[in-house]
């Protein structure tokens, strides 16, 4: 249950920092696009990068974690809690300290 929690935070993340940033943020089934969407709308930020890799991490996972039959363990989960908390952190940077 916490990796497919974590991939869900990051992609709300996502939305969360697009939004504060663009004043929209796409909410297609394309998962793949979102990280364009976010590196976009991050631009030249220090951050931008990390924060990309860190959706593009959770976004690959989500497919197994979500609908596979294999059992999450630990050593898969804990990555990607700690990506999906790189990109909550930044929203709540963006979002709620405005910076």
């Amino acid at each position: 249950m916490p990796a497919i929690a974590a991939i869900h935070a990051g992609i709300n993340a996502k939305d969360a920092i697009v939004t504060a940033l663009t004043g929209t943020a796409s909410k297609g089934k394309n998962h793949s696009a979102a990280a364009g969407e976010l590196q976009q709308a991050l631009g030249q930020r220090p951050d931008a990068a990390t924060a990309e890799r860190a959706l593009r991490e959770l976004i690959s996972a989500k497919t197994d974690v979500e609908y596979g039959v294999a059992l999450v363990t630990a050593a898969t989960a804990e990555p990607l809690v700690r990506r999906a908390g790189t990109l909550v952190e930044l929203a709540v940077q963006i979002v709620r300290l405005g910076r």
